[in-house]
């Protein structure tokens, strides 16, 4: 069986075995963003695993969501090496060991990446500056879509607290808020999210409130508005290396960043009022 139907076959029952059916519609959701074949990358699998856990989230709640998905990447990746020829496999163990450092680590400082960097030269004898340098590309780009599944959520929560029983253009401006603000993700799985929230709170109630983490608390302490002060407020927590390249400070990164955090509850009501959507935030 060709690697990309065996794990999709693989998906299915372990997403039947929570929640049954629609197991199936979860799949093909994430197939329409991330289609896989026989060509697909290790980093094909990411994202397509990434695009389940966003949807599991909604009907489970984000810690289920991330272990029934890091069982998914195990497997994936476990499934890819018995395929590769023996010097790529290599490569795939020291993503597996990264992987597994990023899922225990919600936010590492740097002291941690050069540790951990650390323990991959000692474990598969490769160079550490570039055990580092990888580290800290795939935290960047861990961080960012942390920052963005949280602003999705962030907002969904706020929406759905307003708007019990939201009419279908409640839906449709919500939705163009979420664009507005520069959300990376289809209009049509952003209504599916809506709807499967509501209907999961409908019948479970509203979630518990997590444990804050250090990712949290590194949202809550930063203005995504102005470049300088963001940028201080990053160095100033210690996180520096998600902000710099090769070059230094990266403007660039700095507007990545900027674009995602989540706006404050003056600058939400503003855009809103903004795009005309005023009546998104008078109380019901």
């Amino acid at each position: 069986m060709a690697k990309a139907d065996e794990f999709l076959k693989y998906c299915i029952q372990t997403l039947e075995i929570n929640f049954g059916q629609i197991a199936s519609g979860i799949i093909t959701k994430a197939k329409a963003k991330k289609n896989l074949d026989d060509k697909s990358t290790i980093s094909d699998f990411k994202e397509f695993i990434d695009l389940l856990e966003l949807d599991i989230s909604v009907f489970s709640g984000k810690n289920t969501a991330i272990q029934i998905c890091n069982v998914l990447r195990t497997y994936a990746l476990e499934s890819l090496e018995k395929q590769k020829a023996p010097e790529v496999i290599f490569s795939s163990d020291n993503d597996k060991e990264i992987n597994s450092f990023l899922a225990k680590a919600d936010l590492p400082s740097e002291k941690d990446i050069s540790d951990y960097a650390k323990f991959l030269t000692y474990k598969f004898g490769i160079n550490v500056k570039q055990a580092e340098k990888d580290i800290i590309e795939k935290v960047k780009m861990h961080v960012k879509d942390k920052i963005s599944r949280k602003k999705i959520l962030y907002e969904l929560d706020n929406f759905l607290s307003r708007f019990t029983q939201p009419t279908e253009k409640d839906v449709d401006d919500f939705v163009n808020y979420l664009l507005f603000l520069k959300i990376n993700f289809p209009r049509d799985q952003l209504r599916d999210l809506v709807e499967g929230e509501r209907l999961r709170r409908k019948f479970h109630g509203e979630e518990e409130i997590e444990e804050r983490t250090p990712l949290d608390q590194f949202i809550e302490n930063v203005d995504g508005h102005d470049k300088k002060k963001l940028g201080k407020a990053i160095q100033k927590q210690g996180f520096s290396y998600l902000i710099t390249d090769e070059k230094g400070i990266s403007d660039n990164l700095l507007s990545e960043y900027a674009d995602l955090l989540v706006p404050s509850e003056k600058d939400t009501k503003e855009i809103l009022e903004g795009l005309g959507f005023k009546h998104m935030i008078e109380k019901k």
